[in-house]
C-alpha cells in the first residue's frame, strides 16, 4: 500500500532529514489534553447535553478519515505527495483515528451520565483522540501543501 521510503517531502530535493512527526505528536497530545479537560468540564457541569451525538459524530468523522486515508494511499502512485506525507505521519494519524473509533464506539454503546467517573473518562478519551486525529489530518494537509 505504501512505498518503501523513509524521508519526508521537501521542496528542495523531495527529501528532508526528519519527518516532523514528533512535533505533530507533541502538538496533538497537548491539544488533546486541553480538549479532553475542556470536554470533561463541560460534560460534568451538564453543559454538554448530547454526549451521544458528539460521540456519534466523532465516530462517523473518524471512519470517513480512515477510509479516505486508506483510499488515498492505495490509489496514489509511489512517490506522490500524498503517499509520502501519509507514510511520514502514519503513526500519529492511525493512532488518532483508531483511538477515536474505539473510544467513540465505547461512548456510543454505554449510557453516559454526568455523575459517573467512568462516563467522564470515556468522554475525555473521545475528546482527546478526536483532537489528536484532527491535528494529524492538519499535518497531512500541511505536508501536501508544502510539497512542490
Amino acid at each position: 500500500m505504501l512505498c518503501n521510503y523513509d524521508k519526508c517531502p521537501n521542496e528542495k530535493n523531495n527529501e528532508c532529514p526528519q519527518c516532523m512527526s514528533g512535533i505533530m505528536v507533541l502538538i496533538g497530545i497537548i491539544s488533546g489534553i486541553v480538549a479532553a479537560a475542556a470536554g470533561v468540564l463541560l460534560f460534568v457541569n451538564e453543559i454538554l447535553t448530547a454526549p451521544f451525538t458528539a460521540a456519534l459524530a466523532a465516530l462517523i468523522t473518524s471512519t470517513v478519515f480512515l477510509f479516505t486515508i486508506i483510499i488515498a494511499s492505495a490509489v496514489s502512485p509511489c512517490g506522490s505527495k500524498i503517499k509520502t506525507c501519509i507514510k511520514c505521519n502514519k503513526g500519529g494519524l492511525f493512532f488518532g483515528v483508531l483511538g477515536t473509533v474505539l473510544s467513540s464506539i465505547i461512548a456510543v454503546s454505554v449510557t453516559l451520565t454526568a455523575g459517573s467517573v467512568l462516563s467522564a473518562v470515556i468522554v475525555g478519551l473521545v475528546f482527546f483522540f478526536f483532537v489528536f486525529m484532527l491535528v494529524s489530518m492538519l499535518y497531512i494537509v500541511k505536508c501536501t501543501s508544502d510539497c512542490d
